[in-house]
């Protein structure tokens, strides 16, 4: 990868009219790369900062994952307990209705 100005003073020499060295060249292109190197290296770094923090965010996501199956679980308990409970008190509404309806019957 050559930048702008490389090119132009390539094709400056090249043409003839901009006399410039070998040397000068092979400067402009090594810091340029230096200028790549160093913004590949932050960007590895920056990749590598964004991965923590993906890494982290999916711990946490799993951890409230297993606290609502968690909950929905316990949730699940609760209702079945509710639920039996309801049974027994309709059993219990029928047992004291028949008992109130053969008492006022006997008493008639």
């Amino acid at each position: 990868m050559t930048s702008v100005k490389t090119k132009r003073l390539e094709s400056l020499k090249k043409r003839g009219n901009f006399p410039i060295s070998k040397k000068k060249i092979g400067r402009v292109r090594r810091q340029e790369g230096e200028k790549l190197k160093k913004e590949i290296q932050l960007l590895r770094e920056n990749l590598a900062c964004k991965e923590a923090e993906l890494n982290q965010l999916k711990e946490q996501l799993r951890y409230k994952n297993q606290q609502l199956a968690s909950k929905d679980l316990e949730f699940e308990s609760y209702k079945k307990i509710s639920e039996e409970k309801i049974i027994l008190l309709e059993a219990k509404i029928k047992e004291l209705e028949s008992k109130l309806k053969k008492s006022t019957s006997s008493k008639e």
